[in-house]
C-alpha cells in the first residue's frame, strides 16, 4: 500500500488493467490483509460476467452453444451457432461492452436516422435484446423518446396500437415524415395536407 500527495490509500489493481488506484475504487473485502478486493471494480465486472437472470441464462446458454459447436463442426450448422454465441453474448452485458452497445445504438438513430427496433438491429448488428435495452437506458437518460408513427389508409382504421418508433428528444415534432399527415376531426383517417 502506498499514499498520494493527498495522504489517501492506493493499490494497484491485480486485474487486466493493472492500474495504481485509490482504495475507493476497489469493493470492500474483509479476508484481504488490506480490507479491499483485488481486482477493481471495473475489472472485477468484467471478470464476473453478467448478473441478473438474464445475464445468468445467457451464461448459460453460452456453455450450450459452446457444446455444440464442438460437437457439430459442420460448417453450415458452426455459422449459424456462432452467429446465436454471439448474440447471445451480448445479453447482460456490463462497463465497456454496454457502452460500445449503447454508442453504436445512439449512433443509429441520431446520426443514421433509424426509427424502429428492427432498423437499429440492421444497422447495428446487436442482438435485438442489446438493441431494446440500450433503447431503454437512452429513454432514461433523456436523449430519445418514443413516439407513434402515423399510419396510412387501410391501416389507419385497423385495430390495434400504432407501431412505437425512437426519435431524439431535440427532434421537432412537426418536422419528417408525420408533418404531411393530419388527422379528420370526423375519423382517425389520416390524408395529406394541401
Amino acid at each position: 500500500m502506498t499514499l498520494t500527495d493527498t495522504s489517501e490509500a492506493v493499490k494497484a489493481c491485480t486485474g487486466p488493467c493493472r492500474r495504481t488506484l485509490p482504495h475507493s475504487a476497489f469493493s470492500v473485502r474483509r479476508a484481504s490483509k488490506d480490507g479491499r478486493f483485488p481486482l477493481c471494480k471495473e475489472c472485477h465486472r468484467e471478470v464476473r460476467g453478467p448478473r441478473g437472470r438474464e445475464g445468468q441464462a445467457a451464461l448459460l446458454l453460452e456453455q450450450e452453444l459452446l457444446e455444440l459447436l464442438d460437437a457439430y463442426p459442420e460448417p453450415s450448422l458452426a455459422d449459424v451457432l456462432g452467429r446465436a454465441l454471439e448474440e447471445v453474448r451480448q445479453i447482460g452485458a456490463t462497463g465497456d461492452k454496454l457502452t460500445a452497445q449503447v454508442a453504436a445504438v445512439r449512433r443509429a438513430v441520431l446520426i443514421h436516422g433509424c426509427r424502429r427496433v428492427d432498423e437499429v438491429v440492421e444497422e447495428t448488428r446487436l442482438s435485438r435484446w442489446a438493441v431494446e435495452s440500450a433503447l431503454r437506458l437512452l429513454i432514461e437518460q433523456g436523449e430519445l423518446e418514443t413516439r407513434d408513427a402515423f399510419r396510412l389508409g387501410e391501416e389507419a382504421e385497423a385495430a390495434g396500437l400504432p407501431p412505437t418508433e425512437y426519435h431524439p428528444t431535440a427532434y421537432p415534432r412537426g418536422e419528417g415524415f408525420s408533418r404531411l399527415f393530419r388527422r379528420h376531426d370526423a375519423g382517425a383517417e389520416l390524408e395529406v395536407e394541401p
